[in-house]
């Protein structure tokens, strides 16, 4: 608690200390570095995690996941599950003579990574240059953790919102359709990237939602 003089405005410095007996140990399972939500690890991908323990002098950490497998390497810990639902991971710190000093565990939901966005060529942001698209058909896969383990199969170009067909691709590059279609629009239109589709490791397929791309010349 922090008091001033009768009330009054004014500035105040603090020093907290805490005490902690030599015998304590600490455990702390590390979040995944990949992961913006605290507590998912990713299907397909090594989730990098941060374990540390203090205490264990001449001791060392048994680390173990009830979903897939982890592994120590050295300054940080990889896990990689092997199904969605959750994974719980449990470190045990074991002193030199063998015994367990101290253990923890904690528990995450494992997701499937976020699949990439499709980025085509000459498009900067939600808009693509009819000036820079000529000659250029390769399109950028721009992906939400370090690695990418969906493989693209097809996606469409449409007018519509909800069109059901398009100017179809099955790969990483633009058709002469496609080219044509965004060609012959005039700036300030719209088209969409309709039925993206993509395969995960596990043969399954995802489906991307449908993202709008503005047009200038």
């Amino acid at each position: 608690m922090i008091s001033f003089n009768e009330g009054k405005p004014g500035c105040a410095a603090a020093v907290l200390s805490i005490i902690l007996q030599d015998s304590m140990e600490i455990i702390e399972p590390g979040m995944p570095i990949i992961s913006d939500t605290t507590g998912i690890l990713y299907l397909f991908i090594y989730n990098e995690m941060h374990i540390a323990a203090t205490g264990i002098p001449g001791g060392h950490l048994e680390v173990s996941i009830s979903n897939g497998e982890i592994i120590d390497k050295g300054d940080v810990y990889v896990a990689k599950p092997e199904k969605t639902g959750t994974a719980q991971i449990k470190v045990k710190a074991i002193n030199q003579t063998g015994e367990i000093n101290e253990e923890d565990s904690i528990v995450y939901k494992v997701e499937y990574p976020p699949l990439p966005e499709l980025i085509l060529p000459g498009m900067i942001g939600n808009t693509i240059s009819k000036r820079n698209l000529p000659g250029r058909n390769t399109i950028e896969l721009k992906t939400y953790v370090h690695e990418n383990p969906y493989t693209l199969q097809e996606f469409s170009l449409s007018l519509e919102r909800d069109e059901i067909f398009g100017a179809i691709s099955n790969g990483l590059y633009l058709t002469q359709q496609q080219i044509d279609l965004i060609l012959s629009k005039p700036s300030g239109d719209k088209i969409y990237i309709t039925n993206a589709k993509f395969r995960d490791p596990y043969g399954k397929i995802h489906s991307a939602p449908v993202k709008e791309i503005w047009i200038e010349d």
